[in-house]
This record gives structure tokens, sequence and C-alpha cells, in this order.
């Protein structure tokens, strides 16, 4: 199931959790990388927000005139990290190339994904875009995209690959195997060819953005319980009924953003998050924006 956003205008409530399909292409679909530093300098700063603005990457492309991304949003809008995105590399490319004026079309284009079958299909739609291009016939052969950190044979470190391998396997080297195939399939000649050439689509999609839970925490990974969290959390005289309660006084609710703030990072879904704090999933995820722009 899919949204698609209108040129420019990002969804009305950004949900930690969701995955988007964010791409743009250069202005009257010009080049916007011409030499080797170009295409660098859009991964250094891609790399940059990463850290500074935290978020999940599951596939990209860079064309000549255009880009690909799956971002999974964490705490940062998607709309400020792609806008901080394309104003830093327009502005290291028109003074590279001392000019002015934009680089990109338009702020950028979004498709929300919310199911499983579609972000697969994505991906190797997202990855197979230099073959289409013509540029290259294997995507292996194409430094500027995810799929060789996919299988494992990356030089940089942007890719979150649990989400997808898992998909495929438990094992991460049969899974990457399954990948690869997956991806060879889609190629032209592949059994799955037709389906790979355009952006895949689904008609039962929502009419609104929808929440995804992250899923890229393992089972078998020991997160600090809630609870505890909750009671190093509250200071200042806040128990934990009043924590966990309806009251709206400022101590409380500052006291229960910096709850929610660390619950998140810990690895907890905004779903998880509400149900312990007997709050809305919408609630919660605007709270976390809030503490993110604060």
């Amino acid at each position: 199931m899919i949204v698609l956003v209108g040129m420019g205008r990002p969804p009305r409530v950004d949900f930690p959790g969701a995955i988007h399909h964010a791409y743009s292409r250069g202005n009257h679909r010009q080049r916007i990388f011409f030499i080797r530093e170009d295409w660098e300098r859009f991964l250094d700063i891609l790399e940059e927000l990463k850290k500074t603005r935290p978020f999940r990457l599951h596939g990209y492309a860079l064309m000549p005139n255009h880009f690909h991304l799956l971002i999974e949003t964490l705490v940062t809008p998607l709309s400020k990290i792609m806008d901080l995105l394309l104003t830093r590399y327009s502005k290291y490319l028109n003074a590279r190339l001392k000019r002015t004026g934009h680089v990109f079309q338009s702020r950028f284009r979004e498709r929300i994904c919310a199911n499983d079958p579609y972000f697969k299909h994505l991906v190797r739609y997202i990855h197979l875009n230099a073959v289409r291009a013509g540029i290259v016939t294997d995507p292996a052969s194409w430094p500027y995209s995810g799929h060789l950190e996919y299988l494992g044979r990356g030089t940089r470190n942007l890719i979150d690959q649990k989400f997808l391998l898992s998909m495929f396997h438990d094992d991460i080297t049969v899974a990457r195997g399954a990948y690869q195939r997956f991806v060879e399939d889609g190629m032209p000649g592949g059994p799955d060819a037709a389906s790979a050439v355009h952006p895949p689509t689904d008609s039962s999609a929502p009419k609104k953005p929808i929440h995804v839970p992250s899923r890229l925490i393992e089972l078998s990974e020991v997160r600090v319980p809630l609870e505890k969290l909750a009671a190093d959390s509250a200071t200042a005289g806040i128990s934990m009924e009043l924590l966990r309660g309806p009251s709206r006084a400022r101590e409380v609710c500052r006291v229960r953003r910096v709850f929610m703030q660390r619950a998140f990072l810990a690895g907890y879904t905004p779903t998880e998050i509400a149900e312990f704090l007997s709050l809305t999933v919408s609630a919660v995820s605007k709270a976390l924006i809030q503490k993110q722009v604060e």
C-alpha cells in the first residue's frame, strides 16, 4: 500500500517508523552529477545527515539527473532531512560550477511504503535504475547505489540491511544470495522483468499515510524494560502513576517527553511507547518530532 504525496508537499504527520520512497530530479531534467567528486559529495552529505538527523536508509540510487532514496524516518521529519540534503548539495554544486540558480526541479516527491511485498519490490526497482537506463548491465557494476552493500561488497556503510535481508532468510549469507537472485529476476530477460520496469503500485493504497512500526530490532536483542526507563526518567517527584496517567501538568509532560525519547532511542516503537503510556500513536509521534525540533 502506498500514498503518493504531491510535489514538495510532505505528509501532514510524518510518523517515526514510516518508510518513504523519496526522489528528486535536476531542474529542467538537467544533470545534477558531473564528475566523481559530485557523486561522492552527495553521499558524504547523506552520511553526515544520518549521524546528525538519524534515519534508516534501506536503498538508494544516484543517476546523472535524479536520485532515489528509501528512508525510514526516526525522529526528524522527512521534509527536514530532504531540505537539508538538497540545500547542502545545491550550495556545493553551484559553488563548484561558479553559478547560481536552482539545481533541483522541486523540493522532492515521495511515496510511503506500507507493506513488505511493496517494500521488497521497491528496493529492487531502485537498485536496477542504472541497468534500466543502459548505463551498466549488472547492478553490481554501478557504485552509486545500495546494491553492493546488500551483497556485502560496499565501500560505504549507508544501508541498514537487517530489515530487507530478514525477509529472505535468517542466515545472512543465504539471505544475500536470495536477495541477489531476487534482483536478477527483475533484470531484462528475467522472470520478473516486466514488473520491475516501473515503480510498484497497489490500488488498495490508503487515503492517508499510516504508521509502519520499525522491525529492525531483532527479537533476540535484550532491551531495557520500559518500566526501568520510566523509573529512571521520573525525576523531580514525578511518580510512575503520574507519568502514565492523564496529567497535563507542564513538568509531567516534560518528563514524559524525555521518557519517550529515551524509549525510542532504546529501540521501542511509537506503538509500544503509546501502549505503555495509554496514549495514541499519533500523540507519541508528535511528541518525538517536537522533541527533535527543540
